[in-house]
């Protein structure tokens, strides 16, 4: 039995998913959405390697790494009420890094 390639067949998929190491055997591209906007877009490899969005970091940080015995990583906070999202970068009110007058502006 021959195996092809997504790429052999010229294929697309869109997978929609929490499990982040589930990505790296099936796409060559990654969309990290929060609150249902776009926060990163990327290369698989980019993305894993250097992601910039620091809900990507987040993500990526709560992946156990095997070998590692250590406590999860949890992104501090909650999930915004999706009814009355918060103006500017959705994660603003959690992220660790984000700058009053520029992350919750329009």
């Amino acid at each position: 039995m021959a195996i092809m390639a997504k790429a052999d067949l010229n294929l697309t998929y869109i997978i929609i998913t929490h499990d982040i190491a589930l990505l790296a055997d099936f796409v060559d591209r990654v969309i990290v959405l929060y609150a249902g906007r776009i926060a990163e877009e990327g290369s698989i490899l980019d993305i894993f390697s250097k992601p910039l969005h620091p809900y990507t970091v987040g993500l990526l940080s709560s992946v156990p790494k095997i070998g590692q015995f250590s406590e999860p990583v949890v992104i501090p906070g909650s999930s915004p009420d999706y009814r009355r999202l918060p103006p500017g970068c959705k994660f603003h009110p959690r992220c660790p890094i984000a700058i009053g007058g520029i992350c919750d502006k329009q």
